[in-house]
């Protein structure tokens, strides 16, 4: 673990924190599913509204992000961590308006998904990479997608608390003004000097374009293959997350179960998340990628074929949760190895503008097959199907840096 300085040590805890804000609010989505929808304790929606606006977030999300990451490459994170933290209560607030569909599908999908792409890990991780030495940046993307599964530890639960003795109407009230926390905590990263410095300092050194920098990615094979990977990380978190306690339920378990198994999810990703991070600095990224992803693959059918119970569910939360976002500080690095600095969080939200098209895909189908009427097994082969692919595009990836890094390197020293 590298020293960390007095301000680096506050701007890290703001960025953490943010991200736990963040995540975890989104985490506890699964938890409203059927509340929400029920005619007796909701609003007597059908099914499918709810995992629509969930899709739809998730679509969002994806969407903003590659404009989100531009924005704070260019005028820094703060500005777009602040925004989005007022645009996230505003859109939990609504959440708790009887609008029908069109309120829902506008408020948890098209706001929520928007709000998630200004305060998510990634520009945190965007603003950490400018902040830290070259060799720390692995590390730092660990801390900083740790803390969002910190987040969901921390978040779902008492999520679940709040519904139990309040309901679900307080319950979003409070995630409402505690996403308004976002605001002064992104205030911490306003005029950071080492972040302005190396901002500065890589406009200086490389003259690219946006428009160059968004050609070389897309006729980079890696770059095409990381996109195609990082869809069936989207493809199977989303349907865990939303689905998941009603899989347990449908098991003949309680709902409680599940948002422990969700919990544990988060707790097991602070170490997984860390662990990638330290690991990515060391090894090769896109080996230890496919390796997670053909972990994924185990953790999938240990819920299919094992025995449901409380014992195996909660085994099932603490190793996926080790899998759950070691995907992120891994990618995130390979875009920046390749790419360098400048453009760094503008591609990586190109990148995981196709994770949130896998996490639309997933819950779009199983939407419709719910709607039909059918089994929601089908989904869970899919996404065995969707991982074994993602282990196979990882492997040929070149992750070394571009030719015109190297020259800028070597100029510089």
């Amino acid at each position: 673990m590298p020293k960390i300085q007095n301000r680096l040590a506050l701007v890290l805890f703001a960025g953490c924190a943010i991200a736990m804000l963040s995540f975890g609010a989104r985490a506890s989505m699964g938890l409203f599913k059927t509340l929400i929808t029920d005619g007796e304790t909701g609003f007597g929606l059908e099914a499918a509204v709810f995992p629509m606006a969930i899709a739809i977030q998730n679509l969002l999300w994806g969407v903003m992000q590659p404009v989100a990451g531009g924005l704070a490459d260019r005028f820094g994170s703060w500005r777009v961590l602040f925004v989005g933290g007022i645009i996230y209560a505003a859109s939990l607030f609504l959440m708790t308006i009887d609008g029908g569909p069109v309120l829902m599908h506008l408020s948890a999908g098209f706001l929520m998904g928007t709000a998630i792409a200004g305060t998510s890990f990634g520009l945190v991780m965007a603003a950490f990479a400018r902040l830290v030495l070259p060799e720390h940046r692995s590390w730092a993307m660990g801390i900083a997608t740790a803390a969002g599964s910190m987040g969901q530890f921390l978040v779902v639960p008492a999520a679940q608390v709040m519904i139990a003795q309040f309901g679900w109407v307080v319950a979003l009230y409070v995630l409402s003004l505690a996403s308004l926390a976002i605001l002064p905590l992104s205030l911490v990263l306003r005029g950071g000097k080492q972040e302005a410095a190396r901002r500065e300092q890589a406009r200086g050194e490389d003259r690219q374009t946006f428009a160059q920098a968004l050609s070389e990615a897309l006729t980079h094979r890696g770059y095409v293959l990381l996109t195609i990977g990082f869809f069936a990380c989207g493809f199977l978190l989303s349907l865990v997350t939303v689905y998941l306690p009603q899989h347990v339920v449908n098991q003949g378990l309680s709902a409680e179960l599940a948002s422990y198994a969700i919990a544990l999810i988060g707790l097991f990703n602070v170490i997984g998340a860390y662990v990638a991070g330290v690991l990515g600095a060391k090894y090769s990224k896109k080996i230890l990628l496919a390796l997670i992803y053909f972990g994924r693959i185990l953790a999938v059918l240990w819920l299919i074929y094992v025995p449901p119970s409380g014992a195996t569910l909660l085994i099932f939360g603490a190793y996926m949760g080790l899998l759950w976002l070691s995907t992120v500080p891994l990618t995130n690095g390979i875009v920046g190895q390749v790419f360098g600095m400048k453009y760094m969080a503008t591609l990586y939200g190109l990148v995981f503008l196709s994770h949130q098209l896998g996490s639309f895909v997933s819950l779009t189908m199983a939407s419709l097959i719910e709607q039909a009427g059918g089994s929601l097994e089908i989904m869970w082969w899919i996404c065995i199907a969707v991982n074994a692919v993602a282990v196979l595009v990882h492997l040929p990836i070149d992750q070394r840096p571009l030719a015109r890094l190297t020259a800028q390197s070597a100029q510089s020293a």
